[in-house]
């Protein structure tokens, strides 16, 4: 895993494994972890760059999310258009630490009204 920042705050980070939704998977250390808190803390988000799994099917996963501390880590999330290319999708999830590992959970779904209104009753 790479952390970079090119002078903007916003923090780039290049995961080296593949990134499966719905699991959980170790791709850091506490170092990467503090230098993550620090650079979302400053601009609100980050650029993440993985392969990301999906039922089996690997897609190559590009994108400038949106990104929050919370007391257990870092949550983040963005709209793309990857896969079948007819439906955005919501790509998601926690960077947290476990032990000395720092470990990346990460969702994806649709875009539809039906996954918007279940978000947005979680959330109130």
């Amino acid at each position: 895993m790479v952390v970079e920042s090119k002078g903007y705050n916003v923090a780039k980070v290049v995961v080296s494994q593949k990134l499966v939704a719905g699991e959980s998977t170790a791709i850091g250390n506490k170092q990467n972890y503090d230098k993550l808190r620090e650079l979302v803390a400053s601009s609100g988000q980050m650029r993440v760059i993985s392969t990301l799994t999906v039922s089996g099917n690997d897609m190559d996963f590009d994108g400038i999310c949106m990104a929050n501390l919370y007391e257990g880590g870092i949550e983040f999330s963005t709209i793309v258009w990857i896969g079948d290319q007819t439906t955005p999708k919501i790509v998601g999830g926690q960077l947290y630490m476990d032990g000395n590992y720092l470990k990346c959970s990460i969702n994806y779904c649709p875009l539809t009204v039906a996954n918007v209104a279940k978000s947005r009753t979680k959330s109130e």
